[in-house]
Order: C-alpha cells, then sequence, then structure tokens
C-alpha cells in the first residue's frame, strides 16, 4: 500500500472515530441516568471495537483513548469534569 493511501485511510479512520464518539455521546446523554455507567462503557466499547476491527491498530488506539475520556468526562461522576468521585 501506498503511503499516501496508508495517510488517508488513516485520516478517514481518525475522522470517523471523533464523528461517531460525538454521535454517540449526543445519542446517550439524555438517557444517562436510566443507562448507568456499565452500559454506556460497553457501547463506548464496542465503538472502539468496531473501528479497529475497520481501520486498525493505531486507528483503534486513537478511537480507545477518545472513548475513555468522552466517558469519562459525560458519564462518570462528578459530570463534566475529568475528576472520578
Amino acid at each position: 500500500m501506498r503511503l499516501s493511501t496508508a495517510l488517508r485511510k488513516r485520516r478517514t479512520g481518525v475522522a470517523v472515530s471523533t464523528m461517531s464518539a460525538a454521535l454517540l455521546t449526543a445519542i446517550l446523554a439524555p438517557f444517562h441516568a436510566q443507562l448507568g455507567l456499565f452500559n454506556a462503557g460497553l457501547l463506548y466499547l464496542l465503538l472502539s471495537l468496531l473501528i479497529a476491527a475497520t481501520w486498525g491498530w493505531q486507528t483503534g488506539l486513537f478511537a480507545a483513548l477518545l472513548a475513555n475520556l468522552t466517558f469519562n468526562f459525560f458519564f462518570v461522576p462528578p459530570r463534566h469534569t475529568f475528576t472520578v468521585e
């Protein structure tokens, strides 16, 4: 695979990772009280797994870090901070 093709593939994966994490957060945020931390965490894990299976381990690692930070910021109390109670 040529370098430009690999770079374009990785950029596409990063863009899809970012948009899908934002979309998943927008869908789940109104239901955070009913959903629970475990279920929300599993959905973010599934998202990371699908991205890694599609675009490779490097993009999957980015997706996992992004999903972890997003999950922590929007769902783990105290919400809207990166500290954990």
